[in-house]
C-alpha cells in the first residue's frame, strides 16, 4: 500500500495521468519500491505498518539484530517467490504455492531458517482498525472502477 502511494505521488508530481498508463509496469515499479522500503521498517521496528496493525513481528531466528541487507534479501524473496512482482495471472499461483508451503512446513520459503514470524492477538482497536481499513479500500476500489 505504501509503495502504491509513493508511485502515485511521484506520477502526480511528474504530472503523468495514471489512468492512461499501463498498470503492469506500475505493479512492477511498486513491488520494486516496496522491496527497498520494507527492510527499513523490519530493521527499525520488526514490522511493516500492516504487520504492526495485525500485531505481527518478523525477527531473526538467531536473535541477532535485523540488518538492512538481511531484511532486503527477505523482501526480495517475498516479492519474487510470494508475489512474482505483482504480475497478473502469476501472482495468484505464487501465493497459492506459498500458502501450501506454509501449511505443510509451518514456514514460508523466504523465512525458513532465517526469520521467525511472531503473531500476537489482533483484537480490540486493532480488529476495528483492520475492518475499517478493509471497508475503506473496498469503497476506494469501487469508486475507481466506477470512474
Amino acid at each position: 500500500m505504501i509503495a502504491w502511494i509513493i508511485v502515485v505521488v511521484v506520477l502526480t508530481v511528474l504530472r503523468l495521468d495514471v489512468s492512461t498508463i499501463n498498470a503492469n509496469p506500475l505493479r512492477i515499479l511498486a513491488a520494486g519500491v516496496w522491496t527497498g522500503i520494507e527492510p527499513v521498517f523490519l530493521m527499525k521496528w520488526g514490522a511493516t505498518p500492516g504487520k504492526w496493525l495485525v500485531n505481527t513481528r518478523v525477527a531473526s531466528v538467531s536473535g541477532a539484530p535485523m540488518t538492512y541487507r538481511r531484511a532486503f534479501n527477505r523482501s526480495l524473496l517475498v516479492v519474487t517467490w510470494g508475489l512474482f512482482y505483482l504480475i497478473p495471472f502469476v501472482t495468484l499461483p505464487c501465493l497459492a504455492v506459498a500458502y501450501e508451503d506454509l501449511k505443510s512446513t509451518k514456514s514460508t520459503r523466504w523465512d525458513r531458517g532465517n526469520f521467525q514470524v511472531v503473531h500476537g492477538l489482533c483484537r480490540g482497536w486493532r480488529r476495528v482498525a483492520v475492518a475499517a481499513l478493509v471497508v475503506l479500500l473496498l469503497f476506494i476500489g469501487a469508486a475507481a472502477v466506477k470512474a
